[in-house]
């Protein structure tokens, strides 16, 4: 005997709500991709450079597991309560996801433990600029500390410098300006990769303006 009540699986409405589940995710996922590319390129390449520091790349992946995890378990009750399934396919799709977060957030809690556990962390030394030196028509110091890369910018600078400028190492060489004299003050001011700050000034004397071959003589 026919069943004259059909289930909605009967009438395909399962089908139709997995296609829009599809194309709502989907949607989704490509006004994600596109923002982050708008993001990068916005950027210049600043925020690439800022995930080689280890806390800033352990960071970013915890909040994009937890982002995730959280989007899946909203789906997940949002899906359960406005599904037009059946009770044996709701509660077999139900497991199914259910297995899906289960991971998620296994894995975001491996990565809470590890990040918010770990007793190894070295204790970072303060942001320190070194004495500055003119060696043969430049300026030169050795920066400390701080988190890599640091960006620098000198004063007075070169007519054709222009800052700030990079330094993956810690090192520092520019060109010394053309228009310095003796008693001129040589200030350096350098920004580690998470904004901490740190400026040293010297005073230039005759003996530093001299060509190296003068300085050797006397």
């Amino acid at each position: 005997m026919a069943d004259d009540n059909p289930s909605p699986a009967a009438n395909g409405a399962p089908v139709r709500e997995s296609k829009t589940l599809v194309r709502a995710v989907s949607v989704v996922a490509c006004a994600l991709l596109v923002a982050i590319l708008y993001f990068l390129d916005k950027s210049n390449g600043s925020f690439l450079h800022l995930l080689e520091d280890t806390a800033v790349a352990r960071g970013l992946i915890t909040f994009l597991v937890a982002i995730i995890t959280l989007c899946i378990a909203l789906l997940i009750a949002v899906w359960v309560v406005a599904s037009f399934a059946g009770p044996d396919d709701l509660k077999l799709r139900f497991s199914y996801l259910k297995d899906v977060l289960a991971t998620l957030v296994g894995i975001l809690g491996t990565i809470l433990g590890f990040y918010f556990g770990s007793a190894d962390k070295a204790i970072q030394q303060p942001l320190a600029v070194s004495n500055i030196q003119i060696r043969q028509g430049q300026v030169v110091a050795h920066v400390t500390g701080g988190t890599l890369p640091y960006r620098y910018s000198i004063t007075p600078a070169a007519a054709d410098a222009r800052f700030p400028k990079m330094s993956q190492d810690g090192w520092i060489f520019e060109a010394l300006p053309a228009a310095a004299v003796a008693g001129t003050s040589v200030t350096i001011e350098v920004t580690d990769a998470k904004d901490k700050r740190d400026v040293k000034t010297a005073k230039l004397t005759q003996l530093q303006l001299l060509p190296a071959a003068a300085s050797a003589t006397r």
